[in-house]
């Protein structure tokens, strides 16, 4: 939705439509500074914007493309390894994929998955509709 955004817009600003696609295709995983010198601006030019395009920082972004990352690796219909899933999308610990689990669906990986399955049955398979589960 965002890179979608970011086409349309007048002024659109390259670099950033550049760097969002950058962050995406390494699924989050990567360095704002390498990213910056990659792109041959500062950070704080890159962040702010970032800020002035899409509303949120570089590293934002990144959490979010990474999270997202998580909601596709999820399949309700099996039995989750929450550490194991943490670990295949490249989160440092699970303190931090617990915090950004929190702070981008409001719920703890198991309330969420509880969620979806109400929302949408037992049958749904890994990455099937996680645009329209229902989050707090």
């Amino acid at each position: 939705m965002l890179l979608r955004k970011m086409k349309s817009n007048i002024y659109g600003l390259n670099m950033v439509q550049f760097a969002m696609q950058e962050i995406a295709h390494l699924n989050g995983i990567l360095s704002i500074r390498k990213l910056s010198e990659k792109i041959g601006v500062s950070q704080k030019h890159l962040i702010a914007q970032f800020h002035k395009m899409i509303g949120a920082s570089p590293k934002v972004f990144s959490r979010i493309v990474k999270f997202n990352q998580v909601l596709n690796a999820i399949d309700p219909s099996q039995p989750l390894n929450w550490a194991e899933i943490a670990y295949q999308c490249n989160y440092y610990d699970q303190a931090h994929f617990n915090k950004d689990f929190m702070a981008f669906s409001g719920l703890n990986p198991t309330a969420y998955v509880k969620l979806r399955r109400e929302n949408l049955g037992q049958d749904i398979k890994k990455g099937e509709d996680v645009n329209f589960v229902p989050i707090g």
